[in-house]
């Protein structure tokens, strides 16, 4: 179905079965590990306006999905106290595409891909707040990745920025 906008939006119904796991591992205060898995074993349109694409997949299915993620905080009495290190990864399987491309009945598929992102980041406790600035940088691998779609284009996704690398700044209360 078209919307007023003109992209493609699913108005039935879909049947999405799968299961979603984390891990998280602290052996110390000061360092952290987490792994996440997601795997989908069925993601179906069970009822739509349009006979036709019931039963196919949903577009932008992801079948799996991993993310290993890590935290280091240097000793707070040693020479970098309040400093921390961040290091991030994440897996995804290939990825269907939206509908029009596949009105033949046959997906296609975006190719599966490893991303990873990494931060430093300084805090100071100041009047009993906590006061952090980071920097961030965010794909380290530069990967352009589908992130939304835009409709009567002739390419119809558009796409993630190469790298990005910034500064932030947080107030703990």
């Amino acid at each position: 179905n078209i919307s007023p906008r003109g992209a493609y939006e699913q108005v039935g119904k879909r049947l999405v079965a799968g299961f979603v796991a984390d891990l998280v591992w602290a052996p110390t205060t000061r360092f952290e590990a987490r792994v996440g898995w997601q795997h989908v074993f069925k993601n179906e349109i069970t009822d739509d306006t349009n006979p036709a694409i019931i039963g196919r997949m949903h577009g932008r299915h992801v079948r799996d999905f991993f993310t290993l993620f890590g935290r280091y905080t240097f000793d707070p009495k040693g020479r970098f106290a309040g400093f921390s290190a961040n290091l991030g990864f994440e897996y995804r399987g290939k990825q269907v595409r939206e509908y029009p491309s596949f009105n033949s009945g046959q997906p296609t598929y975006f190719d599966a891909f490893w991303n990873s992102d990494a931060a430093l980041r300084y805090t100071k406790r100041i009047d009993g707040r906590d006061y952090t600035v980071g920097l961030n940088l965010k794909n380290l691998a530069g990967r352009k990745v589908p992130v939304g779609y835009q409709p009567n284009t002739a390419e119809a996704f558009y796409y993630s920025t190469d790298r990005e690398c910034y500064l932030s700044f947080g107030v703990k209360f």
